[in-house]
């Protein structure tokens, strides 16, 4: 008896095959080839040899079983079983097939397989005047030797031959439990470091990071395309995932803004630009140079107007008379009947004005406006008597919002009786009542209001108050404070940021909604904020969520502010109700 252990079997081998990345071709390993099933056959027993001599040239040598090779004995005749001690030698890839949309590859090639013997049975199946008897495979095909092998089949029966197999994925491969399983582990890690730190904001934007790259590791184990989206080392990647969590982060907790979403995508483009496949990283190079040229274009300033040619106060009136300044502008003053309390009438010139909006929901609207012309001059000279006390930014805005407040009470009745009706023949939500209400006031066209003449203002403040200017927006001057009370600008219909905001705090207090007036030295700039059922940008106050919302143009809903001003660290609290 022949005293080896193992035999080696040379012959020749066919079968499918996936490349999970671009094979090599040379003296190099087809390390990433994957069988997806092959066959062998014409196999003749060898001396025995070093395995290791016999890797060159297109060489495989799987370190992985490959379930179901079927090892042919005759032209018919096949045992299926699952090997992984063989060398696939010579390979060469003959036809690309497609099969449930992969790519794979059929291949032939020369076949070493190493096996070990066993005892022999006496069932034989004579081909070519050999013996075949019976071989364990519980680890490899053993054969006992060249003239006594059973592949372990009734060799009194013939094997029909069988199309080859595509081996069956399964729902859950082991790549996807791992994804799964390494989500899973991040929102553990995700509610634990809520519980331990609280809700800071940081750490649904790392989840959503974590989560990506999760998906992206899943990716890259795949076949075909999908494999390509492994990372490459690359500095460019490490600052792609930088830009991308800064970008979610504020995303998440200060809400949408252009600036953050073109961020986000140079983030996006360079991790894409760091891949493997060239397709994927010329893909990521156009996303973050598209980016990129937005950018430029939001912070450049694209003004050519170069006409200085300033107001010029020796130039320009600023002096008319009351009736004058409603009449310029085409609004009307109609007179009207009140009926006071011990039911007298008494008539009154009303200041007139029809508005037709629509709100953030494309909503038609439209309502007559209309506030009593003595009120509107005895809110004027009240606002001149104010006197703050107060120095600081904060402090000294609050006092003269309060004293506006305090002083218009009771002047509004007609606006208020104006939206209440709107709001119930509309039959509106209380969300949608205060967009009805707030959007009004952004279709009113805007109008700056400072404390100082044109040229004055051109010196001390500059910047958009100089820019302004120069585009000949329209403008009230020599306004005490740069604001009119509510009475006024309902009025007259001209205002900007902090006289908007404080006649909708007016209003919406009537209607009992929680709101507040913030204002932002940083930004030179004040807006509203309403507690409610909103998303996006708001400032806590008291434990309870108020959403900013802009009141100077249209587009704007709770929870959304222009890129330049919506970081909500740079905004106070000056008025709450």
């Amino acid at each position: 008896m022949n005293s080896k252990r193992h035999i080696v079997l040379y012959g020749r081998a066919r079968g499918i095959a996936s490349p999970l990345q671009e094979y090599s071709t040379g003296n190099m390993s087809i390390a990433h080839m994957k069988i997806e099933s092959v066959d062998f056959y014409d196999l003749e027993e060898i001396d025995d040899f070093d395995f290791y001599k016999k890797e060159i040239g297109q060489y495989h040598r799987p370190k992985r079983v490959v379930n179901g090779v079927r090892v042919f004995i005759d032209d018919i005749n096949y045992a299926s079983r699952d090997l992984n001690n063989f060398i696939l030698n010579n390979i060469e890839f003959t036809d690309k097939i497609y099969v449930d949309g992969y790519e794979q590859y059929k291949f032939i090639g020369d076949v070493y397989v190493k096996i070990r013997k066993t005892l022999p049975l006496k069932k034989e199946l004579q081909k070519d005047k050999l013996f075949i008897d019976k071989i364990d495979f519980t680890e490899e095909l053993n054969i006992k030797d060249s003239s006594k092998v059973d592949f372990g089949f009734d060799s009194s029966k013939t094997i029909a031959k069988e199309p080859i197999q595509q081996p069956t994925t399964p729902i859950l491969s082991k790549d996807t439990k791992g994804c799964l399983g390494q989500l899973i582990f991040g929102l553990i890690g995700f509610v634990f470091l809520s519980w331990l730190f609280g809700g800071t904001g940081l750490f649904i934007p790392l989840l959503l990071m974590f989560g990506l790259s999760s998906l992206f590791g899943f990716l890259s184990n795949r076949r075909g395309f999908l494999n390509g989206f492994s990372a490459r080392p690359s500095g460019y990647n490490l600052i792609g995932w930088a830009l991308l969590f800064f970008a979610l982060y504020y995303l998440y907790n200060y809400g949408f803004s252009w600036l953050k979403l073109l961020v986000l995508g140079i983030g996006l483009g360079l991790i894409l630009g760091a891949r493997s496949s060239n397709l994927i990283r010329g893909f990521g190079r156009l996303l973050s140079i598209l980016c990129i040229g937005f950018l430029i274009y939001m912070f450049s300033d694209f003004n050519f107007n170069f006409d200085f040619d300033y107001f010029d106060d020796d130039k320009k009136e600023h002096a008319y008379d009351d009736d004058d300044e409603y009449v310029e502008d085409g609004f009307e003053i109609q007179e009207d009947s009140v009926i006071n309390d011990d039911g007298t009438k008494e008539s009154f010139k009303f200041l007139t004005h029809s508005l037709n909006w629509k709100d953030n929901k494309s909503k038609q609207y439209s309502g007559v406006f209309k506030v009593r012309k003595d009120l509107y001059h005895l809110s004027r000279l009240d606002r001149n008597k104010i006197e703050p006390s107060s120095s600081s930014f904060t402090s000294y805005y609050r006092e003269v919002y309060q004293n506006l407040i305090r002083d218009n009470k009771g002047r509004l009745q007609e606006i208020l009786e104006t939206y209440s009706a709107i709001g119930s023949s509309q039959k509106l939500t209380r969300n949608q009542f205060a967009d009805m209400v707030v959007t009004s006031i952004q279709n009113i066209p805007y109008y700056l209001v400072h404390d100082l003449s044109h040229k004055e203002a051109d010196r001390q403040y500059g910047g958009f108050v100089s820019q302004y200017h120069r585009s000949g927006g329209p403008c009230l001057d020599n306004i005490k404070f740069g604001l009119q009370s509510p009475t006024e600008f309902m009025g007259n219909f001209k205002g900007d940021c902090d006289t908007r905001s404080v006649l909708l705090f007016y209003v919406l207090s009537k209607f009992g909604y929680k709101v507040m007036v913030l204002g932002s030295e940083r930004y030179g700039h004040a807006i509203l904020a309403v507690a409610g059922n909103f998303r996006g940008l708001y400032k806590r106050y008291n434990g309870v969520k108020y959403y900013a919302w802009e009141t100077t143009a249209t587009g704007f809903s709770a929870g959304s502010l222009s890129p330049e001003c919506n970081n909500m660290s740079y905004w106070d609290i000056v008025l709450t109700n």
